[in-house]
């Protein structure tokens, strides 16, 4: 049997309260003149879903091919929260193909429910760091990461978001825009819209301060460096078991701004053409944009190079790449700095890459800083 490599997504409903098909063990095999695709499907809320396959002849670049010889267990599943596995069939031959060694297949669920606000980034390994030599030395070593899966928002959160949540806006009036990213705010902030948002849709809170995930007794969001309750701010901590609302680790991003592979490897999320995806100095008209008017990555996320940087969990740590873990890597201990992400509207197109670091005090409200949600999803 000749094996093809396989990627499991899930068209899901995420909206205010996150529930979605998961997809997973997929398995891919060529038997013949038929691909064997195995998988296994669940729903939190026993909702059926649609399953369907798509396929790819260029190494997962892109999924055009919607296969008609299909049988087995594809089209409407009654899926349950226990889950079970399926297997579908492809007859490829009897759609005229040849199949080749560059054939890769994904296997999609969709509830119908709502839109999907959030994707599922599937576990895996990949090369973390400047692959393309134009980077700088803390973007060095390229060293392997294994993730598990996790979710991922797919557009940075908007005003219109926080406001929902905050009460106010941040922003100046001439960046204002419900569909524009968040900005003008610190990482705190971002930290405590997690966990208000977890709380409001009955999620676990991922992250305490002094032992406490109530935020309401967190006190007042340091805004200079020499705050006298800055150091217990910056040993807020993170509960990674959790199902609650985080921020994506720096390796979690990268991964995900990356399409989840290493085939293509693009230099920028989605494109090695920085106009098709990203809103920097040379197209922003120096300004935040609406989210997802610029075309996705192979995940169908929106805007990770350009736009605004997007607060990570990690340090920035300048050294961190040459000792860091290599399965789920959260960053050094402490530094000064948290990570940003993505390059930003007013940046050069070499801070848009999908591997450049940039870092920000966390008091800071840096007017080219925003985020996007993650959260936890099962092996």
């Amino acid at each position: 049997m000749k094996k093809l490599l396989s990627i499991f997504t899930a068209l899901c409903a995420f909206s205010f309260i996150v529930a979605a098909p998961v997809v997973s063990n997929v398995v891919a095999a060529q038997s013949g003149n038929v691909v064997l695709v195995s998988y296994n499907l669940s729903h939190p809320d026993n909702l059926p879903c649609d399953v369907s396959l798509l396929a790819s002849s260029d190494g997962g670049a892109s999924y055009t091919i919607i296969p008609d010889s299909l049988s087995g267990d594809y089209g409407q599943i009654a899926a349950t929260s226990a889950g079970a596995q399926y297997q579908i069939s492809w007859h490829f031959v009897l759609d005229n193909l040849d199949m080749g060694d560059n054939y890769r297949v994904k296997v999609i669920a969709d509830d119908g429910v709502s839109e999907d606000l959030m994707v599922l980034v599937p576990g895996g390994t990949f090369n973390m760091g400047d692959t393309h030599g134009v980077g700088v030395s803390w973007e060095l070593p390229v060293h392997s990461v294994t993730l598990s899966p996790f979710y991922l928002s797919r557009f940075e959160v908007t005003q219109g978001e926080w406001v929902a949540l905050m009460g106010s806006n941040p922003v100046e009036e001439d960046g204002l825009g419900d569909n524009r990213p968040i900005n003008t705010i610190r990482w705190f902030e971002a930290v405590i819209y997690c966990n208000i948002r977890s709380i409001q849709e009955g999620l676990t809170p991922v992250y305490s301060k002094s032992g406490s995930t109530d935020y309401t007794t967190w006190g007042e969001v340091p805004d200079y460096p020499d705050h006298p309750d800055l150091a217990a701010w910056n040993a807020i901590s993170c509960n990674w078991s959790a199902d609650g609302y985080r921020l994506p680790t720096e390796a979690e991003w990268e991964y995900a701004a990356r399409g989840a592979t290493d085939i293509p490897d693009y230099l920028y999320s989605g494109s090695d053409d920085i106009m098709l995806v990203a809103w920097f100095r040379s197209n922003s008209a120096q300004g935040t944009q609406p989210v997802g008017t610029l075309a996705p990555n192979g995940l169908g996320i929106y805007d990770m190079s350009g736009n605004v940087y997007e607060y990570c969990w990690d340090w920035l740590g300048s050294d961190y790449y040459s000792v860091s873990p290599q399965v789920n890597p959260t960053g050094p201990d402490t530094v000064t700095m948290r990570v940003g992400r993505g390059g930003n509207y007013r940046g050069r197109e070499e801070v848009c890459t999908v591997t450049n670091r940039a870092g920000v005090n966390p008091y800071m409200p840096p007017d080219n800083f925003g985020f996007r949600l993650c959260r936890k999803a099962s092996e």
